[in-house]
Order: structure tokens, then sequence, then C-alpha cells
């Protein structure tokens, strides 16, 4: 008897979800990548080019053919670090080139895809590699495995789990990185607001990183975008669209009132080509 198509799905999600809950049970370092040039988006509402370093889920469900530019700001430099990103069809390719990180040229690639499993759930998975960094960073690679489930266009909830591998910092394994997020948009859908948590398998959500945002659409064209963490770092930014053609950056500032930096995209979005096949 041939099973039906959903249950094949949800006993292949839960078999993901039980080995990732066994990983995350041991306790191990905590490795932070970053955050230069690859601007926040959260887990459960991104829905652009940034998918490919956020949430790969994403990629299954987005047919439009993304192609994106970044450069950063920051210490008075302008381009000194940036990347690029390209997806489209399940499929995504981003880099990015930090030219003084921690005193060493830092090149990081990400080779990512996703699938729409079913009406309203996707899953993806990324391939992090870092060519070339600092001792702590150098050669390592990280496997990465994101879902989304929105069949509700009100409600959505996102998952990432980064670092399944669990490379060695000074001969211990590390930690695997969990976000989980949620978000709503209210049925005149001019803004989305999301909440997300993220933590490791040697924290407790009490002592979590809690990120809250909001993503208002003033018009049909132009996207804002700000969210503030537990710890009062804070992003903004804006993006906006022009037919095919999209620009926007994103600032971060930390607790403290410094700027880390800004990130300036652009890029261009290309539809998915009609099908001429005629069927008769």
């Amino acid at each position: 008897m041939k099973l039906p198509r959903q249950c094949l799905f949800a006993f292949f999600l839960f078999l993901i979800l039980f080995f990732i809950s066994a990983a995350i049970s041991i306790a191990g370092k905590r490795l932070i990548l970053p955050e230069a040039v690859y601007y926040h988006r959260f887990v459960s509402s991104v829905s652009g080019p940034e998918a490919a370093w956020v949430n790969p889920a994403y990629l299954g469900k987005n047919k439009i053919v993304n192609v994106e530019y970044m450069g950063e700001y920051y210490d008075d430099r302008f381009l000194n670090n940036w990347g690029a990103v390209i997806c489209g069809d399940g499929l995504g390719l981003a880099y990015r080139h930090l030219k003084n990180y921690e005193g060493i040229t830092y090149n990081e690639y990400i080779f990512a895809l996703g699938s729409a499993l079913s009406r309203g759930v996707s899953l993806g998975g990324s391939y992090k590699y870092i060519k070339n960094g600092n001792p702590f960073y150098n050669k390592r690679h990280f496997w990465n495995i994101g879902l989304i489930y929105d069949k509700n266009p009100q409600y959505s909830l996102g998952m990432m789990f980064s670092n399944l591998n669990r490379s060695r910092i000074d001969g211990s394994r590390s930690d695997i990185e969990q976000i989980y997020s949620f978000s709503y948009l209210p049925q005149n859908k001019r803004f989305i607001f999301s909440i997300e948590m993220t933590t490791t398998s040697s924290q407790k959500f009490s002592h979590a990183l809690y990120n809250y945002g909001l993503d208002i659409f003033p018009s049909q064209n132009l996207i804002l975008y700000a969210n503030l963490d537990n710890d009062k770092n804070y992003q903004f930014g804006f993006r906006y669209n022009l037919n095919k053609y999209f620009i926007g950056n994103q600032s971060r500032i930390n607790s403290d009132g410094r700027h880390t930096g800004t990130t300036a995209f652009t890029g261009y979005s290309l539809p998915p080509r009609k099908s001429t096949n005629i069927r008769k």
C-alpha cells in the first residue's frame, strides 16, 4: 500500500528533528561568526536573496532569480568588506570578503538549496566554508538546516540549526546554534511583527538572545526594517523596489550607541519564465 505523501513528509521531518535534538542535547563551546556584510532577517519571514544565509528553506518557495551585491561602510572605510549572492528556483550561492577581520583576510562561501515539501512546509540546507581567516576560523566548514511552516498566510514559524557537524574548538566539539522564530502578518498586510530566540545546547532559555522586529510596508515598493535584541543592539534599514531592480541598506548599532557597520546593497530580480508547453 502506498503511503500518503503527507505521511512521508511528516516521517522525514520527524527523523531530521529527532537527530538534531539528540545532537543539541550535548553541550559544547560556542563558535560565533562575524556579523559584517550579512544583515539580519528573521528566520520565519525572510523573503529575499538573504535566505541563503538566514534560512535556506525559503529558497524552496521562491522561483524568482535574485542577484545582489553588498558593500559595507565601517570605521570610515567603504567596500573593504563586501559580498554577493545569487539564488533562484531552490538554489543559492553567497560569498563575503572581509579585508581585515581580526587582522587577516576572511573569505566565506555558502552553498544552499531548499524545497517546498508540501503546501506551507519548506525545508532547506546549506554548507558554509571559510576558505581563510585567522587560525580560529581558517578552513572551517558548517552544515546547516532550516524549516519554514506557513500554511496560514497570517502566521509563519521558522527554525534554523547551524553547525550540525560541531566543528572542534581546542579539541572540544562546538555547539549547534539554534534559532526559533515566529512572524505575524495582519490582514491589512501593512507590517510584519517577528520574534526570534537564538540559543545553543550549552545555554538555558533564560540566557538566550531574543530579537524583536518590525517590517513596515508604507507603499508598494518600499519596505522599512527595524529590530532590537534583549542586549539592546539594534538594526534598521530599508529596501526600495523599482521594477526588477532594488536598492537598500541596513545599519547595526550596539548597546553603547556605537555604529558597527552599514551594509548597502543593490540587485535585480528576474521572474520565472512562463512555460511554453501547450496541452491540447
